[in-house]
């Protein structure tokens, strides 16, 4: 005859093994060591092959290959984004656009990429012609503003030089 404090506990036990998850954490807290360790090489593996799977299945499929590159893409464009490296995200995030044109979301951070992509070679190229005209280089500086400008047109500092340069050399 099964008391009621018995009886609850097997029905605890059998709500714990009837669930996945609460049995999975059952198993690792009172397995012992051995088993623990057997229970983690086993879902390491288990990783593994899904993972081989998943890239099997993306080299037979090419909807799927497609998808995994563009995601790959927009994740490198994100992190290049994030540590400055504009033209480099301005590539990948180009690159993934042209694989899925239908995206608004990597067609914006195209766009800022290439925004500020050029904005960062624009200052590379106005900082060479501040030292072409210190080195009395006016022609090169002239040029200088000028590529500075095409890279960057919101560039004002370039601008303001490129006319001070021009007026300088008569080319205006």
């Amino acid at each position: 005859e099964l008391h009621a404090v018995d009886a609850r506990r097997v029905v605890e036990a059998r709500d714990v093994l009837a669930d996945g998850v609460r049995r999975a954490a059952y198993a690792r807290e009172s397995a012992p060591p051995e088993e623990f360790a057997r229970m983690e090489a086993r879902k390491l593996e288990d990783e593994r092959r899904a993972e081989e799977r998943r890239v099997r299945l993306a080299r037979q499929s090419p909807l799927l290959a497609r998808a995994s590159r563009v995601s790959e893409l927009v994740q490198r464009g994100k992190a290049a984004l994030a540590e400055g490296r504009f033209a480099a995200a301005a590539n990948d995030l180009q690159l993934a656009q042209g694989l899925d044109p239908q995206n608004r979301e990597i067609a914006a951070l195209a766009a800022d990429a290439r925004k500020k992509a050029g904005a960062a070679k624009g200052v590379e190229i106005f900082r060479t012609a501040l030292e072409a005209e210190a080195l009395g280089n006016a022609m090169g500086a002239l040029a200088g503003f000028r590529d500075a400008l095409e890279a960057d047109p919101t560039n004002a500092r370039a601008a303001a030089h490129g006319v001070k340069a021009a007026a300088r050399l008569g080319d205006l």
